[in-house]
């Protein structure tokens, strides 16, 4: 819930329309994605077009704080993720 909150309201505010073309524009982005065989987060995606639809409204009605928030976790999940990844395997293979 909390997740949900913090990207529907926590970014900027979204009326109806503004909350369809976020949708759309992140519906789009992981289609090109996925024609390109890349994978993607649709999270990832929800909030860039989040933050986009934000940003046409002026750039102080979007918390750039929370984005730096957001994008600092995201680094440490990455970074944590693949050193515990990369432990675990060592530890394993040479047990």
């Amino acid at each position: 819930y909390r997740v949900i909150e913090t990207v529907g309201k926590g970014i900027t505010s979204l009326d109806p329309f503004s909350g369809f073309v976020a949708q759309i524009g992140a519906g789009i982005c992981i289609f090109i994605f996925t024609l390109l065989g890349m994978p993607i987060s649709t999270t990832y995606c929800m909030i860039g077009a989040i933050s986009g639809v934000g940003m046409t409204k002026g750039l102080s009605t979007v918390k750039i704080s929370l984005l730096k928030k957001i994008a600092i976790n995201w680094l440490i999940t990455l970074f944590t993720s693949f050193f515990l990844s990369f432990i675990f395997t060592k530890l394993i293979l040479k047990a």
